[in-house]
């Protein structure tokens, strides 16, 4: 939204809002400003950074989705929604095939606790989202009183 008129941003613009404020991130970053944060700083700038990540990923999936399910990217010749992120994003081809399924279940609903969990507002700043508990070693129904055992691959010959 843009504040000064109360306007919806569309996604294009909003995207060069964010690409212009993570270019003076990493000016800062580049003239040491991080060496001056505090920890409690620190630790916030990872949240809030981490945060803005997810939200940008949601945002480029859905982009990746649509330009899957129209097909659009033989207008750049592109054979596939994958050769066209290869071509527009210089990502490697095992991270743009990625991208695409991923892109691709989400627009299928086959993914709805990450489509969820995509489309939900960020938690309160300050608030850093924590994973859940883990089960310890001894807890594990696996777990004995030796070590596991490994297995050496067998070698190539």
């Amino acid at each position: 939204m843009d504040h000064s008129t109360g306007a919806l941003l569309t996604p294009a613009v909003a995207m060069k809002l964010v690409e212009a404020d993570t270019a003076a991130l990493t000016v800062s970053l580049a003239d040491g400003a991080v060496r001056d944060l505090s920890h409690d700083e620190l630790t916030e700038l990872v949240a809030v950074g981490r945060r803005a990540q997810a939200r940008i990923e949601a945002a480029l999936l859905a982009a990746v989705g649509e330009v899957d399910a129209r097909r659009s990217y033989v207008h750049d010749g592109a054979l596939s929604v994958g050769a066209w992120l290869r071509a527009n994003t210089r990502v490697t081809p095992a991270d743009a095939a990625a991208t695409a399924r991923t892109a691709r279940a989400l627009r299928a609903g086959l993914l709805p606790a990450t489509a969820t969990a995509l489309a939900a507002p960020p938690p309160p700043a300050g608030t850093a989202a924590r994973p859940p508990p883990t089960r310890s070693p001894s807890s594990s129904p696996r777990s004995s009183t030796s070590p596991a055992r490994q297995t050496p691959a067998p070698s190539r010959q």
